[in-house]
């Protein structure tokens, strides 16, 4: 629409731009105007000239200019989310997606294969509604009332073991305890849930588990860990975009 309607201001501008030197060119060659009648044309097509140059302007800038598109709502989706919607809807789509975007970051196919395969193991075993929020990627997963990890698995021993975790929520966690740390301390929050705070913050304790953990999608999958920090990192940077902006 805003290409359309430059590429009218355009035309339009442009025409009365050049009828403003026709009709100049017109006032000085008419043998019996006065001096005063040709200035008084020259300054008013001068005039005009401006604006429709102007006009002309506005029309080009409207005409190139790509304006801001809005994110798809799929765009929002942290990449774990699509094993989840795969499972509960049993369309390909998304699984297509999921592969598409690990692609993109330097997967080889046949890796983001197994990586999608391993995030449905998890999902059918541990089922997260939260998963299928079209909102996940904004919502938070520490209260400050309690802890997040209240039942079985809870310590970071039985979650290892038990691979609990998508790439996602693991990312997500541990960006969101480091926020944490650094905006929530003054407030007045339960040993408890600061303890956790700590310990899954990014730079400490949180860090280390997320490598052993990778170590372990490694070790269970054979996708090269270099691979699945760059699906961490990437996750990093989705948070930054649609959660922290």
């Amino acid at each position: 629409m805003k290409k359309t309607i430059g590429w009218i201001l355009v035309i339009v501008g442009g025409f009365f731009c050049f009828d403003c030197v026709v009709c100049t060119s017109v006032a000085f060659t008419v043998d019996d105007a006065t001096l005063a009648e040709r200035i008084a044309v020259l300054v008013s097509c001068i005039a005009m000239a401006a604006v429709n140059g102007l006009i002309c302007w506005l029309g080009f800038k409207l005409k190139t200019s790509k304006g801001t598109t809005k994110p798809k709502p799929e765009d929002q989706w942290m990449t774990s989310q699509l094993p989840a919607l795969y499972l509960q809807k049993n369309k390909t789509v998304y699984r297509n997606q999921y592969i598409g975007r690990l692609k993109s970051i330097g997967f080889k196919k046949e890796d983001a294969k197994k990586m999608f395969d391993f995030e449905c193991e998890v999902v059918r075993k541990f089922p997260k509604q939260y998963l299928l929020q079209p909102q996940f990627t904004k919502m938070w997963f520490f209260g400050l009332n309690q802890p997040f990890f209240r039942q079985y698995p809870k310590t970071k021993a039985d979650i290892l073991k038990e691979r609990y975790l998508t790439v996602s929520e693991l990312c997500k966690i541990i960006d969101e305890a480091e926020w944490h740390f650094w905006n929530s301390h003054e407030k007045e929050l339960p040993d408890s849930v600061w303890h956790e705070i700590c310990e899954w913050r990014l730079k400490g304790p949180g860090a280390e588990f997320a490598i052993r953990y990778f170590e372990m999608i490694e070790e269970a999958t054979g996708i090269p860990e270099e691979s699945i920090a760059k699906l961490s990192s990437e996750q990093g940077n989705h948070l930054s975009q649609y959660k922290w902006r």
